[in-house]
């Protein structure tokens, strides 16, 4: 999944190159030991978005998953390429909404995403036990808070790790699909799964450093921050979901 940044031709002192693009904001943000735990920071606020977004697919999954003639309905074709199109179309949505700061939209598109991301993940509710995916899910948010503290602290710049990080992801995408169609390999798959799952952590590290960064940003509008913390949200949610799907991979056990 796409973690390219909407920003990225809007540089950021400190984050993606030069500031000039923002004359009229104040000046930039410097990492001076600035106050995690505000409520209003981006990164706090990234987080409450994630938060509750987790929270929606959580829900819409178990729902689903209480009915298998529901799960049968939604999760088969036709009807499960119909729902990945709506998922691809609501992460563009989102992404568009974001360039244009049209916050509502973004909004809409962002949450649209996780209700349809539950409806496909009641699947996992059938396929393996119960518990092990309260064990994956345990182990995705141990994972997920860690390597958040440690984009918060680090003095490291993470952009070279989130570089390599990339590329291994292509690399995981294509051999999946590889894999897929071609070689159908278990011992494959495994690794791509492990593979996966150093992406991803490497991934949350970067994305809350960048959001971290940003925390700070003076004379930007309430507009502009919101919509920045909902991209942020949007980053933070398909590192955390991805992790979760990888480590049910390999800690779960089958129904």
């Amino acid at each position: 999944m796409s973690n390219n940044n909407p920003y990225e031709n809007q540089n950021y002192n400190n984050v993606y190159g030069n500031y000039d693009d923002f004359k009229d904001y104040d000046e930039p943000y410097v990492d001076s030991g600035a106050n995690i735990i505000d409520l209003n920071s981006i990164l706090v606020r990234s987080f409450i978005f994630m938060f509750i977004a987790l929270i929606v697919t959580a829900g819409v999954a178990m729902y689903v998953a209480s009915d298998l003639e529901l799960v049968l309905r939604y999760c088969t074709s036709p009807n499960l390429y119909i729902i990945i199109a709506l998922e691809l179309g609501s992460v563009f949505l989102t992404n568009f909404a974001v360039k244009k700061e049209i916050l509502p939209l973004a909004i809409v598109g962002f949450f649209a995403y996780s209700v349809l991301t539950g409806i496909t993940f009641s699947v996992l509710f059938v396929a393996y036990e119960i518990g092990s995916i309260g064990n994956a899910f345990a182990v995705t948010a141990t994972v997920f808070l860690l390597m958040s503290i440690y984009g918060i602290i680090t003095k490291r710049d993470m952009d070279s790790a989130a570089d390599y990080a990339f590329m291994a992801l292509i690399g995981v995408i294509v051999t999946s699909l590889l894999n897929i169609f071609i070689f159908r390999s278990s011992g494959m798959d495994w690794l791509i799964t492990a593979v996966s799952v150093v992406v991803f952590t490497v991934l949350t590290a970067y994305d809350v450093q960048k959001l971290k960064k940003m925390q700070a940003l003076k004379g930007a509008s309430e507009n502009t921050k919101m919509v920045i913390a909902l991209y942020g949200a949007m980053q933070l949610y398909l590192d955390f979901v991805n992790l979760f799907l990888d480590l049910v991979k390999i800690l779960g056990r089958r129904d």
